[in-house]
């Protein structure tokens, strides 16, 4: 569903404390009304200066929100609406799309796992916190979804979880529903800065973390994924050993999450140098559709001889 932000616009000879506080109070209230009619009912918001993003500029533009979803957007004459329909005058304000932010940390009570370079069995969405101030303010701000991340002190970081932001709301109603899996890789400073002295990860009477170079991060993530490859294998023992009555133990849940992400998932990685971004394409490849990810699964379990 795509969501709005309502901006107004001031003269320049209001302060800077007057403008703030208007254009907090008219988002939060705009924000509010259309929240109210998310299960039922028509809100129009009317008289605006619509920015679409992909559709240019409409002056003086409505737009119709039917049961939580956006109905119409055009010029007023071309948006009606119901006679029950709850109005907004958007008169000197601009409304633009709901702002997407694709790499926060925000609504979260953890962001690293630090201790250990690979920490792929982690979810961010087991430490959502919905009573994070952050939340508040972005929605004033207009920023309606966010793309919560793993940190990236870690060569190969935790599962990220996407959020549809909703104050007030508990942390499983943020999570959005059947969501594409994403997991944190950091190439570069970060992950390598986790394995020195000069990171709080190595300090406190707390052991050094390899990897502390950039070839060690490199090695690690190639690492991972080779061991990925042998846990697939070693699963598809596991299946033939079950049909045969026979009992055998496997519980590397982070190569279990490796082995899904190598291929199917997204993978936003942190680099700070071309290089580095190279080297995680050479190392995950193109990507794949879901007919080529299965014939890639049934290739590598043939190749194990399972």
């Amino acid at each position: 569903m795509g969501e709005l932000a309502v901006r107004p616009i001031f003269s320049e000879d209001f302060t800077m404390k007057r403008h703030s506080a208007i254009l907090l109070t008219a988002l939060i209230t705009a924000l509010c009304v259309v929240a109210q009619a998310q299960n039922k009912g028509e809100v129009l918001i009317k008289n605006g200066t619509i920015l679409t993003a992909s559709h240019g500029v409409i002056e003086n533009g409505s737009i119709l929100i039917r049961d939580g979803k956006i109905a119409a957007v055009g010029k007023n004459s071309e948006v009606k609406a119901g006679p029950n329909a709850r109005v907004i005058d958007a008169t000197g304000m601009y409304v633009t799309p709901g702002i997407i932010d694709a790499h926060s940390h925000s609504a979260l009570d953890d962001i690293n796992e630090g201790s250990v370079s690979v920490s792929a069995m982690v979810r961010q969405r087991d430490v959502v916190n919905n009573t994070d101030i952050n939340i508040y303010r972005q929605l004033a701000g207009g920023t309606t979804t966010i793309h919560a991340l793993h940190g990236s002190a870690n060569s190969i970081g935790g599962q990220n979880v996407i959020l549809k932001l909703k104050w007030g709301k508990s942390a499983e109603e943020m999570i959005v529903p059947d969501q594409t899996r994403t997991i944190k890789f950091a190439l570069g400073e970060n992950p390598k800065r986790a394995g020195n002295q000069t990171n709080p990860f190595g300090q406190g009477n707390r052991p050094l973390r390899f990897p502390a170079t950039r070839m060690g991060v490199e090695f690690t993530i190639r690492e991972a994924f080779q061991q990925a490859r042998e846990y697939m294998r070693e699963w598809g023992e596991y299946e033939a050993a079950k049909e045969r009555g026979e009992s055998k133990e496997i519980q590397r849940l982070a190569l279990l999450a490796l082995n899904q992400i190598y291929l199917i998932s997204d993978v936003p990685a942190h680099a700070d140098r071309e290089a580095n971004a190279q080297v995680m394409h050479d190392l995950l490849g193109p990507s794949h559709t879901e007919a080529e990810v299965r014939e890639k699964y049934d290739q590598l379990r043939d190749d194990a001889g399972v």
